[in-house]
């Protein structure tokens, strides 16, 4: 009855509801089962136009040889392709390979480009797409996200990557969503308007898109498999980083972000912002006299921001101009950071006081003292109020960052203004982290966003490929697989020996044999080599096979129990005078255990040895080596064995 039929002949593979499929089963004597549901996959269709989009194509191997041979087969197979395999080439060397410690990374808009990177690989030469690097750890790197701050906002902003990248559209299309229940205009034509809107830089939207832009960018990280262990931002970036690190759920922070823009555009005009290029403590000196400024952030040690009044600010530039220091107006609407914003702050308390705070999952550095914040501090509203008044100590900050050591550091925003304080605070690091942009004003979103993938790449990134060529039809094709490395596997055999002396065969492995012997003395002899007894090879020091002190320790004992019979013996003074080092090509080593006559009970014995030779002949006591002299003694009868019964 069931609804299913094993076929005896050659039949018509009819669609059901539209689909082609069918199982194959494979059923192994051994025992073995396989099986495969297979579909018919979509014809070629008409030949699309081919437009030239930058891609990134990432290999690896664990070593540099093996890199290069894999670049070379790869090179040699490209040749029949044209441009419009390019991004499934890519695609299937990013998703089909294992990742290794030795990276290369080669970023071009033509299959053309890429086979010259990747002969230029091959042959060991430079290429301008070509970047190679080795991992210099195993461990997953550390990640830093620092969110750039207002001012870095342009038109258009995003526009192409919100048109090519699903993850990164759908994350801003909530955020669009949010805001534009709170915002007088939707948010989305403000900031992909196709000519300069002057509402772009009007706080209350400016506010917004950067907060939306960084919540989308954070999110399509994310699900790249980059993750942050370490959240940083600048101003209004780092209510977007608190968002991100789970302080806020993102309903809650975007109502407070609208407010919060919404509060700073109400403020009466006549306030502005200038970076002067001096130490803080310089600025500070030169405020004492206008109580209307204030210091707004300080970014590096050698850049203050002043903020306030416009006419006080424009004395203070022109004084410090005198003096030959370089003063850099902002383009802002308004003095942020500044008592001008007074007015407002009891009310954006308020709106603070609505969010459902929550501890943070990730290290938050926090803008008012540059130190790691504490789970209570973050989920006060008061804190959020003095956020808003205090300054940005964002150099403080990046010294704390460079005390936890990120491997990467990357901005999110529309273009890289923190990198540079970051490359400045980093630059007298042992292992400086790499400074990665998600954006760029002024060069393709695409583009950029590819260099920026080759980049955390080589940092040891471990990127989710798949995720990153979801949603655009990308192809598993066809490449060489990765060249073994042929190295001689064998274990390699051991020297035979010249002659197999007789001397100590049989008998304890290391005292032999006792000679016989016309005086009083007893002599025991024995060989030993490199390879026998087999346990000797694994006794290594700095690469050379050496007798271990126990086994003398057990010839001893072995001669002990032969010289007095059923008494037990012990050694005592035991003394290793010179180490037996024995050579893997060598024949070995005759050793000798020399035992004077009994004394009061005890015995004094020398172990020596000498190499192994053709002739028998004595060739002196200057060949002779001694390692141990010891005395053997008696110690009573042993115990008799107890029964099993």
């Amino acid at each position: 009855e069931l609804p299913l039929q094993v076929p005896t002949q050659t039949q018509a593979w009819e669609a059901i509801d539209g689909r082609r499929i069918g199982g194959v089963s494979s059923f192994g004597f051994s025992g073995t089962n396989v099986h495969v549901v297979v579909e018919e996959g979509d014809g070629p269709g008409g030949a699309a136009p081919v437009v030239a989009a930058p891609a990134v194509f990432t290999l690896s191997a664990r070593d540099e040889t093996a890199l290069a041979a894999s670049a070379r087969r790869i090179a040699a197979s490209l040749g029949a392709r044209d441009d419009a395999a390019l991004a499934d080439v890519c695609h299937t060397a990013n998703v089909g390979r294992a990742r290794f410690d030795v990276r290369a990374a080669i970023v071009v808009d033509s299959l053309a480009a890429l086979r010259d990177a990747l002969a230029a690989l091959g042959d060991g030469q430079a290429h301008d797409a070509l970047k190679v690097r080795r991992l210099p750890r195993r461990d997953p790197p550390r990640v830093a996200f620092l969110f750039t701050g207002q001012g870095a906002q342009y038109a258009g902003m995003a526009r192409g990557l919100h048109a090519a990248v699903p993850a990164f559209r759908d994350a801003l299309g909530r955020c669009f969503a949010l805001f534009d229940a709170c915002l007088p205009r939707p948010l989305r034509e403000v900031m992909f308007a196709s000519d300069v809107d002057a509402a772009l830089d009007e706080t209350a939207f400016t506010q917004p898109a950067l907060f939306a832009l960084e919540f989308a960018l954070c999110e399509m990280w994310r699900g790249f498999g980059v993750t942050p262990n370490v959240v940083m931002g600048h101003s209004i970036g780092e209510l977007a980083a608190a968002c991100v690190a789970g302080v806020m759920p993102l309903e809650d922070a975007v109502a407070l972000v609208a407010e919060r823009g919404r509060l700073m555009q109400s403020l009466p005009a006549g306030g502005a912002m200038s970076a002067i290029h001096a130490d803080e403590a310089r600025v500070r000196d030169a405020l004492r006299s206008e109580e209307c400024l204030s210091i707004a952030a300080v970014n590096t040690p050698d850049q203050t921001v002043v903020s306030g009044d416009a006419r006080a600010l424009k004395r203070l530039g022109e004084a410090f101009a005198a003096q030959g220091v370089r003063v850099s107006p902002l383009p802002v609407s308004h003095a942020f950071h500044s008592p001008l914003v007074d007015p407002v702050l009891c009310a954006f308390e308020s709106a603070a006081a609505r969010v459902r705070f929550a501890p943070p999952r990730l290290k938050v550095i926090s803008n008012l003292d540059g130190g790691v914040a504490d789970s209570a501090t973050l989920q006060r509203p008061d804190y959020w109020r003095r956020h808003m008044r205090d300054a940005v100590r964002f150099a403080d900050g990046l010294r704390t960052l460079a005390g936890l050591a990120p491997d990467i550091v990357l901005e999110i925003g529309p273009q890289p203004t923190l990198s540079a304080f970051a490359g400045a605070a980093f630059a007298d690091l042992a292992a400086a982290p790499a400074l990665v942009a998600s954006l760029r004003k002024g060069r393709d979103d695409v583009a950029q966003l590819q260099e920026a993938l080759a980049v955390l790449w080589l940092a040891g990134a471990k990127i989710d490929w798949r995720a990153v060529g979801q949603g655009a039809g990308r192809r598993i094709v066809t490449l060489p697989p990765t060249p073994f490395q042929r190295e001689r596997a064998w274990f390699r055999a051991a020297p035979a020996a010249r002659r197999v002396s007789q001397r100590g065969a049989g008998g304890h492995p290391i005292l032999g044999r006792r000679l016989r012997q016309a005086g009083a003395q007893a002599v025991f002899e024995s060989r030993i080599a490199a390879a026998a007894p087999a346990f000797v090879a694994q006794h290594r020091v700095q690469g050379r096979v050496v007798l271990p002190a126990t086994a003398y320790l057990d010839a001893l004992l072995a001669a002990g129990a032969a010289l007095f019979g059923d008494e037990r013996a012990e050694a005592v003074d035991v003394t290793v005078r010179e180490a037996m080092l024995l050579e893997d090509d060598a024949a070995g080593r005759i050793v000798q255990l020399v035992c004077a006559p009994p004394v009061d009970g005890r015995i004094d014995v020398v172990l020596a040895s000498r190499a192994d030779t053709d002739t028998d002949a004595d060739d002196g006591s200057d060949d002779w080596i001694t390692h141990v002299t010891a005395t053997l003694r008696a110690r009573g009868p042993a115990p008799a064995r107890a029964g099993l019964a």
